[in-house]
């Protein structure tokens, strides 16, 4: 890696330069703290993904699959002692250019998917974990003969029976539940995708519903506690930008903020556009 932080975007002042349509002028950053690399969301019109998980920041680790707009980064961690090969100062000063994948730079070689940043960290990593594990699922393996399926066959029919009477008698099987269930899985999906407001708010739908919903009741307080931890990583992302005078980069935390919260009236929503007033001021007065 070239230095402790990587800035990502269209944009030609970037570090990492994106030849892709649905990435954003500066739609990220990397950050090395010495121990972890950190992916930071920027973008306020478009999205990050993590192994195909939406994020707002993000631990990376070996082998992740970092994805803007079209563009697909494979993260590669090596141990710099076991790999002098590798010498980031090959590097120093040269921008990187990356192309989507299903938008080839017309330079490079076909069959070209995606690019590899590369990290020299002290981190172990070893096929060896991986294939002793697989040996050890299959030696757990064990042969199946007819009486074992047929007691397997009875046992899944008598728990299906349960499931039935447990759903007759908790009146799950009425009309309310079936709304209400609707509901709750459209909060899951929008929870699991990182849309924590709109999840809330499907979530607090089948509750009003169906009120004894437990999964409803218990994913609303996680989406509520996983948007304020959003909310909050955000504003000091924000805060640590505007202190090193980025401001542009700080506008794009405090955006953030007024896009997951959308409520005018929420404290944090009114600090977080006073502050990006502020940094559109400071910014402009630099220039």
């Amino acid at each position: 890696m070239i230095s402790a932080r990587l800035s990502i975007g269209r944009a030609p002042e970037n570090d990492i330069i994106l030849q892709d349509a649905k990435c954003s002028r500066n739609h990220g950053v990397l950050e090395f703290d010495g121990s972890k690399l950190i992916y930071h969301h920027l973008s306020s019109n478009q999205y990050s993904y993590v192994n195909e998980q939406m994020v707002q920041s993000s631990i990376l680790q070996n082998l992740n699959i970092l994805k803007i707009g079209e563009t697909e980064i494979l993260i590669k961690i090596f141990d710099v002692a076991k790999n002098p090969i590798f010498d980031s100062s090959n590097y120093a000063n040269e921008n990187i250019q990356a192309y989507p994948t299903n938008n080839k730079n017309p330079n490079a070689k076909s069959g070209i998917k995606a690019f590899h940043i590369i990290l020299f960290s002290v981190i172990a990593f070893g096929a060896y974990l991986f294939l002793s594990e697989t040996k050890k699922n299959k030696e757990a393996e064990i042969i199946r003969d007819d009486s074992i399926i047929s007691a397997e066959i009875e046992s899944l029919e008598k728990s299906n029976e349960e499931l039935k009477n447990s759903i007759a008698t908790s009146g799950k099987s009425s009309a309310e539940y079936i709304l209400a269930q609707e509901a709750y899985l459209k909060g899951f999906r929008e929870m699991r995708e990182g849309n924590y407001l709109r999840a809330i708010s499907e979530f607090q739908a089948a509750l009003s519903i169906y009120p004894k919903h437990e999964l409803a009741r218990k994913y609303y307080f996680v989406s509520k506690r996983k948007l304020d931890q959003v909310v909050q990583e955000n504003m000091n992302l924000a805060r640590q930008y505007t202190e090193r005078k980025q401001f542009k980069a700080a506008m794009g935390a405090y955006k953030n903020v007024m896009v997951l919260l959308n409520d005018p009236n929420n404290p944090i929503f009114k600090e977080a556009k006073l502050k990006y007033e502020e940094c559109t001021l400071l910014l402009n007065g630099a220039l």
